[in-house]
């Protein structure tokens, strides 16, 4: 197992161990390993841990010309936790989660134990959101990619978003940590003790509260 510890922000990385390696007779894949697994803290704020049955490094033609290639970093059956980013005595009707610097340092490196910072594509991923033990939101996909350009996760193919009752489904979803947005860039479903709704465009939060903007 990969076990690396590190802190973002006003910390230093301390340590990890060794991948295991996996044999493969695919030519595309470079590496494979196997139960890896990560915890950070960001600036004393939050924690988040990272982990995944199995990474497959390998590369990708992105091009018509075989100098076109291209390597990724396969998470399979990923999971992220993150603690912290809520209010400590309650949640905050109307009030957006902060979880600003979440993804600040490119934890690939980490990860898959390569020199260089390579795209992380999950599949599938979990994310679940906690104020302390308790969880308060999480979200599913059967693919998620973190985007470190924009300081992103995109969630595609069946994406669930469950938070206190509330759940949404649709087929595509961004969150963005450093505005705790979560961004619903096509159809969706809602359903709440209220009642269920459907629209083609949502703005919200991971608690599917708050300010929203909808069509």
């Amino acid at each position: 197992m990969l076990c690396a510890y590190l802190c973002w922000g006003i910390f230093a990385a301390s340590s990890h161990e060794a991948p295991v390696p996996l044999k493969s007779s695919n030519p595309s894949i470079v590496q494979q390993m196997q139960g890896v697994s990560m915890e950070a803290g960001i600036s004393g704020e939050h924690i988040v841990s990272i982990s995944a049955d199995r990474v497959v490094m390998e590369k990708i033609q992105i091009g018509p010309m075989r100098f076109g290639l291209m390597s990724i970093a396969r998470l399979e059956n990923a999971r992220i936790k993150v603690f912290g980013g809520f209010n400590q005595d309650k949640v905050q009707a109307g009030r957006r989660p902060n979880f600003s610097g979440l993804f600040s340092t490119d934890p690939s490196k980490e990860l898959t134990g390569s020199a260089k910072a390579v795209p992380l594509i999950f599949k599938p991923l979990r994310m679940d959101f906690y104020s302390g033990e308790i969880p308060l939101a999480g979200i599913s996909a059967g693919s998620a990619v973190l985007d470190m350009d924009r300081r992103v996760v995109a969630f595609s193919k069946r994406v669930v978003v469950r938070s206190e009752g509330r759940r949404l489904t649709a087929e595509r979803a961004e969150f963005s940590p450093e505005t705790g947005e979560l961004f619903i860039p096509g159809p969706y479903q809602l359903r709440t003790a209220q009642g269920a709704c459907s629209g083609d465009c949502l703005k919200t939060d991971v608690l599917l509260q708050g300010d929203w903007f909808s069509s």
